[in-house]
């Protein structure tokens, strides 16, 4: 699992890049 203490600004990334893809995919579908 991931610590947040250590590993914060790669989390942070891979959070923020799936949230957009996620978000992308669900405005493309509707």
């Amino acid at each position: 699992m991931v610590k947040v203490g250590q590993s914060a600004p790669e989390f942070t990334l891979q959070g923020v890049l799936n949230g957009k893809v996620s978000n992308y995919s669900l405005a493309k579908q509707k």
